[in-house]
């Protein structure tokens, strides 16, 4: 995670923020574009399950975010 970050891919260190509020800030925004991210990735391989209500049992942010921990 901290290559991509880095130079893989997020470049972070290229936005030369030293802020610690606005880094945290950054940082929270991509965390939730990566949950995202992997929400949408994990949809097209199996579709999230419903309940009897016909809605879905969780929302995509919340199956990317458990993706992420995991």
């Amino acid at each position: 995670v901290f290559a991509n970050a880095k130079t893989r891919g997020f470049n972070i260190e290229d936005t030369h923020m030293t802020d610690p509020s606005k880094l945290s800030t950054l940082l929270s925004i991509v965390a939730m574009a990566w949950a995202y991210r992997c929400a949408s990735q994990i949809k097209r391989d199996k579709a999230i399950r419903r309940k009897t209500h016909r809605r879905a049992e969780k929302s995509g942010f919340r199956v990317g975010f458990d993706t992420l921990k995991r």
